[in-house]
């Protein structure tokens, strides 16, 4: 879904939905705050005091109040400040799945959908959350209130790409001969919307959600619905995957059989790309630490 990102003060000037702005510096502050208290061991992050206290002060302010100093602080504010990636290990993928009966249903389902638990080890599984919560990477705010962080921008580290290869490995029936196109990572805010119905420009997508169980306060919800349609054939990108697009989708879809996934934390779900696909609802603590966190990898 398209991201406008906020590169330079004259930019952030422009935009006329203040809210992406105020998605992104919630996010920075909620998560500066928690890797300095030091919840997850975070302890050579380079900030002063001034820069901590200029970013508490900037929370406070709603949308309508930036001045042209705090667009030159937000500006700043995308440099990666922290960004340790995690663990390289022996196996990311849980071995005790049975990947040729995955790889049956996968091929033998129609449209191609198939959900794994215990996707990850455990031991990824924790680096991963770790990792998402305090690498300083998520700089791409959506109007619907979720920030991204993507595979070529901070994202890409031995370990998600080993995972990459590893998964493609287990999996060669799904994967066949397809390549690693884009990965990235969605945070959500309680309080806002997931991403709306589209689909993705690739052959494979996999999805999966890291954020503890315990975070969701409605385990019938929080996933993902998929339906069993993808764009015409001479669909251009925007018009199966835009903001502008949407009310369209949802009237092309809405007599469509569809599944809906709930959320699970460490559940993947691997799908055909081109199927449209919406966040469920979500209803989880407002919090940072149980923000729902998503990963996409594509493949095409």
């Amino acid at each position: 879904m398209y991201s406008e990102s906020l590169p330079t003060i004259e930019t952030m000037k422009t935009i006329s939905n203040k809210n992406i702005i105020r998605t992104f510096i919630k996010h920075e502050y909620e998560q500066i705050k928690h890797i300095d208290s030091d919840a997850d061991g975070i302890r050579n992050m380079k900030i002063t005091q001034d820069f901590y206290d200029s970013l508490e002060k900037l929370n406070l302010k709603s949308s309508d109040q930036y001045k042209d100093e705090d667009y030159g602080f937000i500006s700043d504010l995308h440099k990666i400040k922290y960004n340790k990636p995690p663990k390289v290990r022996n196996n990311y993928i849980n071995q005790q799945l049975n990947f040729s009966e995955i790889e049956m249903m996968y091929i033998s389902s129609d449209p191609e959908i198939v959900v794994i638990d215990d996707f990850l080890t455990k031991d990824f599984l924790e680096d991963l959350r770790i990792f998402f919560r305090c690498a300083n990477i998520f700089k791409y705010p959506y109007s619907r209130g979720y920030i991204g962080a993507f595979l070529g921008k901070g994202m890409a580290n031995k370990a998600l790409l080993e995972f990459s290869t590893e998964l493609k490995k287990s999996l060669k029936k799904i994967f066949l001969n397809y390549y690693l196109s884009q990965a990235w990572s969605f945070k959500y805010d309680a309080n806002r919307d997931g991403i709306g119905v589209h689909a993705d420009d690739a052959r494979v997508n996999v999805n999966f959600w890291i954020t503890n169980d315990s975070a969701n306060t409605n385990s019938d919800n929080g996933g993902m619905i998929i339906w069993k349609k993808t764009p015409r054939d001479n669909a251009s990108f925007k018009d199966f995957n835009s903001l502008e697009s949407i009310d369209k989708i949802k009237d092309e879809v809405k007599d469509t059989d569809f599944m809906k996934i709930p959320y699970k934390s460490n559940r993947a779900v691997i799908f055909n790309s081109k199927l449209y696909h919406v966040t469920d609802k979500i209803e989880f603590k407002d919090n940072y630490k149980d923000r729902r966190v998503n990963i996409t990898f594509l493949y095409k």
